[in-house]
């Protein structure tokens, strides 16, 4: 709940999120940034979460490098789960953000307690939280 994920007008609270609203995102296939809309959001609680710098996130949920592979704390569990392929995120990768600067992941560390999480869905499988692209993992 904690978290900002970008949209067109600027940062929103993950937690205000509705279907259909616009938020940021990379087309792949383009090679582009777009504002798309929200598909579905799914709100499960979890105790399995990890602080990444300042992104909070399940130890299965991938987010992507500078050049668009996928990481997790977990890949076994992402493999599992999501069937997707993804390496151990650790401390040194750079992250793709939405202004292309640079982010070097600095901190991984367990995030106590028991959370609700949200999981959002766009066309892309992916959008941009605290200018990180993190992956729909629907």
């Amino acid at each position: 709940e904690l978290m900002l994920v970008d949209t067109p007008m600027g940062q929103k609270s993950i937690y205000d999120l509705n279907v259909d609203d616009l938020v940021s995102s990379y087309n792949y296939e383009l090679g582009i940034m777009e504002n798309v809309p929200i598909q579905e959001i799914i709100k499960p609680m979890h105790k399995n979460l990890y602080k990444v710098n300042d992104l909070i996130l399940t130890e299965d949920h991938p987010i992507f490098d500078k050049n668009g592979k996928l990481l997790s704390v977990s890949p076994e569990l992402s493999k599992e789960r999501y069937g997707l392929d993804t390496e151990k995120l650790e401390v040194g990768h750079k992250l793709k953000t939405l202004n292309n600067e640079e982010l070097i992941v600095n901190q991984i560390r367990k995030y106590n307690g028991e959370h609700k999480t949200y999981t959002i869905l766009t066309k892309n499988h992916n959008f941009f939280v605290d200018g990180v692209l993190v992956h729909s993992e629907i």
